[in-house]
């Protein structure tokens, strides 16, 4: 995945379709992000927790059985987010 994708710029085309809780729930995941740099999003998985817990509750719920969303990438849920927003966009 590019290095320099916009993830934040994800976020935000996503909440635009949202509303609610799960539009306050990606508020607060792009601030955590907003917060970080990739070297820190790359060293420290506690820097993007929100992330992946969104993921796992909105877009993959399959991801909480076994707590299988501990273990997710954070492009994996990048690539999730991407298709979410082709789906919604259309």
């Amino acid at each position: 995945m590019d290095i320099n994708f916009d993830y934040l710029g994800l976020i935000k085309e996503i909440a635009k379709y949202k509303k609610d809780e799960e539009y306050d729930i990606l508020g607060i995941v792009h601030d955590q992000l907003a917060a970080v740099n990739l070297e820190q999003i790359k060293n420290d998985r506690r820097c993007w927790a929100k992330l992946r817990h969104y993921y796992a509750f909105y877009i993959d719920r399959t991801k909480l059985r076994e707590t299988a969303y501990m273990k997710l990438l954070f492009w994996e849920c990048i690539k999730g987010l991407k298709a979410h927003l082709r789906e919604l966009e259309r």
